[in-house]
């Protein structure tokens, strides 16, 4: 066996890289600061290949194509295309300039549903939750079907109203005893009108729907009634 030691191997000429026509087996660490040509093998740090069977490590910006990715984490400060379908447990964003489609439903912990454009369409029930009023205040930010019973004069006030939009709710209200008022305009409250500008007429010992909108923030509620229904 034969052993050239050398700091520089060069062409015949002295221009340029000899040639290995029959290859080159390497040992030990080959160390290139580019690469032209295909590769074959296994690459276990390709820098800049364009590319590889097994490309790990990779760094800079070289374009790449495999069969599929697995990994923990990724980061990436531009956008990503998916032509198939997007498996995901948890995002921050998700921006979609198509159909977003959800097998088992869609919760929404915080912030809401805004719908800028198209409308909504419901195939299934709407449903909403029932709010039972602890005191005599209505929190309209808590939702739109409150529930509560009196048993003596109560005078009624709303807060939170959402503004920039119409607003309304329901008030199931079980009458034992009392009077009941409404907001009258005082004490930096709205302002109740029904028709006729005349409250109704209450049976203690019923139950009665109050219905209440505003399209004003609040400034304003129109109110209308059901009243005197059996408990």
């Amino acid at each position: 066996m034969s052993r050239i030691r050398a700091d520089r191997i060069v062409d015949r000429a002295a221009t340029g890289a000899p040639l290995f026509p029959n290859g080159a087996i390497v040992t030990g660490v080959t160390t290139a600061t580019t690469f032209s040509g295909a590769l074959s093998g296994n690459a276990t740090s390709a820098t800049t290949a364009t590319t590889a069977t097994n490309a790990q490590g990779l760094t800079g910006t070289p374009s790449i194509v495999v069969g599929s990715v697995t990994g923990t984490t990724g980061s990436f400060s531009g956008n990503v295309s998916v032509g198939g379908t997007l498996t995901y447990e948890d995002v921050t964003n998700v921006d979609s300039v198509g159909i977003v489609t959800a097998q088992t439903g869609v919760r929404v912990n915080a912030g809401g549903v805004v719908v800028s454009a198209g409308g909504l369409n419901l195939t299934g029930p709407y449903k909403e939750n029932i709010t039972a009023v602890s005191a005599l205040q209505i929190d309209c930010s808590q939702g739109n079907y409150f529930t509560k019973t009196i048993n003596g004069n109560s005078t009624f006030t709303f807060a939170n109203v959402p503004t920039g939009c119409a607003y309304a709710f329901t008030l199931e209200l079980t009458h034992t005893n009392g009077t009941v008022a409404w907001p009258d305009g005082s004490g930096g409250q709205g302002t109740v009108k029904f028709p006729a500008n005349t409250p109704p007429t209450l049976t203690t010992g019923k139950t009665h729907l109050f219905m209440f909108i505003t399209d004003d923030g609040g400034t304003t509620f129109r109110g209308s009634t059901l009243v005197d229904y059996e408990n």
